[in-house]
């Protein structure tokens, strides 16, 4: 059974969103920590919780 062309795009923008997730901890992690940098990972937690709410877990890309 072959997935609708509905599903293989909505598989695509759903590794793309992982990707993204991934990127911004990764760059959020390597800032120094200062005010500004601490908002921002606050903001990303806030952000990959939400992300992991909606959709199943995600697993680093690889």
């Amino acid at each position: 059974m072959s997935k609708s062309e509905d599903q293989q795009a909505a598989e695509i923008v759903r590794q793309f969103e992982n990707r993204i997730v991934w990127l911004a901890a990764f760059l959020v992690n390597r800032a120094s920590s200062n005010a500004l940098n601490e908002r921002c990972a606050k903001a990303a937690d806030e952000a990959l919780d939400e992300y992991q709410q909606r959709f199943p877990a995600i697993t680093p890309p690889g």
